[in-house]
C-alpha cells in the first residue's frame, strides 16, 4: 500500500510546530538590556536619602528663619531690639524668656543647653536631629556624629548678629 504524500497536509502539520514566544537568545538580550538599564538608573536613586536629608535641614531652615523672624517682631514691640546682649534684653516665647541680641535670639540665648533652648523654639525632632555649638555657632546636624568644622556636609548653621543693623548668617551645607 502506498500512501500518498499530500503537499497540503505538510503545510498543516508545520502550522502546527510554528514558534510563539521569544527564543533564548532573545530572553538574553533583554535580561541584558535589563541589567544595563539598572545600572544606570541606580546612582540616581542612592541619591534620594541625601536628597530627603536635604530636604529635610532646609525644612528647618525656613523653621528658623520664620522663628528669627516672630522673635524679632516681639522684641520691635517690646522696643529692645537695638540692645545687645545682657541682663533683661529678653522676649517671652511660649512661656520662656528669650535672650536676644539686637532683637534676634542668641546662637546660645538661655543659661540652658543651646541644644534644648532651640529645640524648644523652633520643635525639633530628637530622634532625627542633634545639635551643637562650633565656633560661636549653633549648629544643627543630622545623625549622632557632630560637624567639626563649619563647612562639612548636611549642617545647618546660625550665627548670631553682630550689630544693630546686621542680620543672622543661617547657612545650609547640603547632604550631597
Amino acid at each position: 500500500m502506498k500512501t500518498k504524500f499530500n503537499l497540503l497536509e505538510t503545510q498543516n502539520i508545520k502550522g502546527v510546530f510554528s514558534q510563539s514566544g521569544f527564543t533564548l537568545i532573545e530572553l538574553v538580550v533583554v535580561i541584558i538590556i535589563l541589567g544595563i538599564l539598572a545600572v544606570t538608573a541606580l546612582p540616581k536613586f542612592i541619591d534620594l536619602q541625601e536628597d530627603a536629608n536635604t530636604a529635610t535641614l532646609q525644612a528647618v531652615e525656613a523653621s528658623i528663619k520664620s522663628a528669627t523672624a516672630m522673635v524679632y517682631a516681639k522684641s520691635v514691640i517690646k522696643g529692645n531690639n537695638n540692645l545687645t546682649a545682657g541682663a533683661g534684653v529678653v522676649v517671652d516665647i511660649n512661656g520662656t524668656d528669650l535672650s536676644i541680641k539686637y532683637g534676634y535670639p542668641r546662637a546660645n540665648y538661655l543659661p540652658t543647653s543651646a541644644k534644648g533652648s532651640w529645640d524648644d523654639l523652633i520643635e525639633l525632632d530628637n530622634d532625627a536631629f542633634s545639635s551643637t555649638m562650633v565656633g560661636g555657632h549653633f549648629i544643627i546636624y543630622l545623625g549622632d556624629t557632630p560637624p567639626t568644622e563649619l563647612h562639612d556636609k548636611c549642617m545647618l548653621s546660625y550665627k548670631q548678629v553682630d550689630g544693630p543693623t546686621t542680620l543672622p548668617i543661617i547657612t545650609l551645607n547640603e547632604c550631597s
